[in-house]
């Protein structure tokens, strides 16, 4: 049977112990956001087809309007999912055209 072991740490040691135990639990819930971030993320073809467009005026987009920010996976763009519904939602909202949500 497993007996209770009581240790004394010195405050030092003890926020040596708390600093190391946050960088792991940090390092663990990046990495989970990174993972979903990636689940909701949209290649520019993707993008085109939830657009309706071709692949050309979304790269259009990207250069010369305030279209969400995008990251490089494997040398390909990713959109977050959510960035881009909002973008459509609202430039829709602006030109007063219906959108999909």
């Amino acid at each position: 049977m497993w007996g209770i072991m009581e240790i004394e740490f010195t405050d030092s040691q003890l926020n040596k112990v708390v600093e190391k135990i946050s960088e792991k639990v940090a390092d663990i819930v990046i990495a989970k956001l990174a993972k979903q971030r990636y689940n909701e993320a949209m290649t520019i073809k993707e993008v085109a087809s939830y657009l309706n467009k071709c692949e050309m005026p979304v790269r259009r987009y990207i250069r010369k309007t305030d279209f969400p920010n995008a990251w490089k996976v494997g040398g390909e763009f990713r959109f977050d999912r959510k960035e881009v519904e909002s973008w459509w939602a609202r430039k829709a909202k602006e030109s007063n055209a219906i959108y999909r949500p």
